[in-house]
């Protein structure tokens, strides 16, 4: 059985005087052979945080980007100052340009020097035993998609954000399933459904925000899955 212990670094409150919170999203997974980041939050605080709690960010091995909205992106260039070896492993269109209505929501324009440490996810990848990225999300609940008002850029053209770049964290664990995720634009029922019918496994528990209302990210720091 792996043990995997997952902590909130940042997200939108916060109940510890001496820690930051902010309108975002990071998470640290500990594992037996690799430290995983999930996310940045909106920019350098996610690290202050972690230092507080006793983590090491120039330690981290990958980083993981759930998609291009500057509140879980916005803090991968403070990462690549601390941090010069993890693999970054996010989808493609997450860099694409991102709106919501008029305001400008995507990742920073200026990413020079960082961008040879992209690796870029396109079908489901076992990052390390037991924990995989689900990069594709199957739509068989449409009523439950959080994409209403958001633009991206694609063909030079501005159009509505499918959120094809979200992607989300599965680890497989005696015979049972956990799914960390972040905002789940294209809902978090169908991000459950597209994990059980890969690995035919029960979820035992899901982890993140689930964009359903202003309260409704779920987030269980220091959770031993």
């Amino acid at each position: 059985m792996t043990t995997i212990k997952v902590t909130t670094l940042i997200e939108n409150s916060c109940f510890q005087g001496k820690l930051i919170a902010e309108h975002g999203l990071s998470m640290i997974l500990e594992t037996p052979t690799a430290s995983i980041l999930f996310d940045t939050g909106a920019g350098p605080n996610f690290i202050a945080n972690a230092n507080i709690l006793g983590f090491d960010i120039s330690k981290v091995d990958y980083l993981i980007i759930s998609h291009g909205h500057y509140d879980h992106i916005g803090g991968i260039k403070f990462f690549c100052e601390v941090n010069k070896k993890a693999t970054i492993l996010l989808k493609e269109h997450a860099l694409a340009p991102k709106f919501n209505g008029e305001r400008y929501v995507g990742v920073d324009r200026e990413l020079t020097g960082i961008k040879n440490r992209f690796q870029f996810v396109d079908h489901v990848t076992e990052l390390i035993p037991s924990v995989f990225i689900l990069p594709e999300i199957q739509i068989s609940d449409p009523d439950d998609i959080r994409t209403s008002d958001f633009k991206t850029v694609k063909n030079n053209e501005l159009i509505d954000d499918d959120f094809t770049d979200e992607l989300f964290l599965c680890i497989n664990s005696n015979d049972k399933i956990s799914i960390i995720s972040s905002c789940s634009h294209n809902g978090i029922t169908n991000i459950c459904e597209t994990a059980k019918n890969y690995f035919n496994l029960p979820i035992e528990r899901v982890i993140g925000g689930f964009h359903i209302n202003l309260s409704s990210t779920l987030f269980l720091s220091s959770d031993r899955l």
